[in-house]
């Protein structure tokens, strides 16, 4: 397993992004698995291949390069803390896959700011470009959004062993977890200007 830092100002400058624009005073997550899920979707039972923590100025990622999780799993359980409140775009899955995986009961709160057909963190990082909160500013991603590719992408690295496959991966989750940042800055614009239920789900725009 490897274990990457990255720091944020590279990908500002990659992605002509303003000083501090990706930057987190909080700590968020972002898991990538191996295995489907589908259809029952119990996030306990997925098989992490990858994480992303950013926190402040800086992305720490955990990349499995074998089947063997142990060494995945001694890494991760250094870096997580049970005391630290962690934040993730499905608070289900990533809280849901450390219980499972790991047996790690963590403190994760939700950064998806409503429950809605469509409205993935694309859908939300977008959002907030169209209405001139964030400046337009394209983050591209080798997946196009859909995390579900990593799954084939993994058995392929497994099959080939080409490491340019698990890379695409952490390119991947690093695109994750700097829009899930930005969305969780702004998420108070979903709030004033959405009406949402009681339990969490986007009724109308106001």
């Amino acid at each position: 397993m490897r274990v990457f830092n990255f720091k944020l100002k590279d990908f500002e400058e990659q992605f002509n992004a303003p000083e501090g624009f990706f930057d987190s005073d909080k700590a968020i997550m972002d898991n990538e698995i191996g295995n489907n899920l589908a259809p029952d979707w119990d996030y306990s039972k997925a098989d992490i291949i990858c994480t992303a923590i950013l926190k402040g100025s800086e992305i720490t990622v955990y990349l499995r390069e074998e089947e063997d999780t142990n060494p995945f799993k001694d890494a991760i359980k250094e870096e997580l803390d049970k005391k630290e409140t962690y934040h993730a775009f499905n608070r289900s899955m990533e809280h849901g896959n450390f219980k499972g995986f790991m047996e790690l009961d963590l403190n994760v709160n939700e950064i998806k700011p409503f429950k809605a057909k469509g409205w993935n963190k694309d859908a939300f990082f977008n959002q907030l470009m169209r209405d001139e909160v964030i400046p337009k500013i394209s983050v591209t991603d080798v997946f196009f959004g859909d995390g579900s590719m990593c799954i084939a992408v993994w058995k392929k690295y497994l099959q080939t062993g080409n490491k340019q496959d698990l890379m695409d991966i952490v390119a991947h989750v690093i695109n994750c977890v700097c829009k899930e940042s930005v969305i969780l800055k702004h998420k108070k614009h979903f709030e004033d200007n959405w009406n949402i239920d009681n339990n969490g789900f986007m009724l109308e725009h106001k």
